[in-house]
């Protein structure tokens, strides 16, 4: 018999990971594969999911803006976990998720070191890439529950994949 328990962390990864893929479409990575089997993340971190991505500048972006997107699409996962528990705070969240931790800090290590990054502006940009989180999160809700259950049914998603399911699901295009 099946423990529900099991079945409802299984589908929160499935949510969780697909926050990470959603941002990551709207904002514009490429090479996307997702997965929710127990394993060690591409960072060598035991865990039992994980996303991988590309991030290339877009057009003339500035560097600090590159790098913003690809916090955006770390933190989104983050973001609908803090979103789907009412009482939990960002360091809670963060706490429980440390392959995500992990990659935040990585990234905001890089806009400290090569965007020079201090103080007021570099809280404001993470403070924005949550908030762009927030917004994707909300915009693309349809695609995103539908890349949840494509997920949680298959294990594992590649970007050919998950850009179909993104098309297919509902919410403005």
């Amino acid at each position: 018999m099946t423990d529900p328990l099991a079945s409802a962390e299984i589908a929160a990864g499935s949510f969780h990971e697909a926050a990470h893929a959603v941002a990551a479409i709207e904002l514009g990575m490429c090479e996307i594969t997702v997965r929710i089997i127990p394993d060690r993340s591409m960072s060598g971190v035991q865990t039992d999911a994980d996303i991988s991505f590309a991030c290339s500048a877009l057009g003339n972006e500035p560097l600090w803006r590159t790098l913003q997107r690809r916090l955006t699409v770390m933190v989104a996962g983050p973001e609908w976990e803090l979103f789907s528990a009412v009482q939990s705070s960002r360091r809670q969240v963060l706490r429980e998720q440390r392959a995500d931790r992990i990659a935040i800090v990585g990234v905001i290590r890089q806009l400290r070191n090569l965007c020079a990054m201090r103080g007021r502006t570099l809280r404001n940009c993470i403070e924005d890439a949550w908030n762009e989180a927030a917004h994707i999160r909300g915009l693309r809700n349809g695609q995103l529950v539908t890349i949840a259950l494509a997920l949680d049914a298959s294990g594992s998603l590649t970007d050919s994949e998950l850009r179909a399911l993104f098309a297919q699901g509902t919410g403005p295009s």
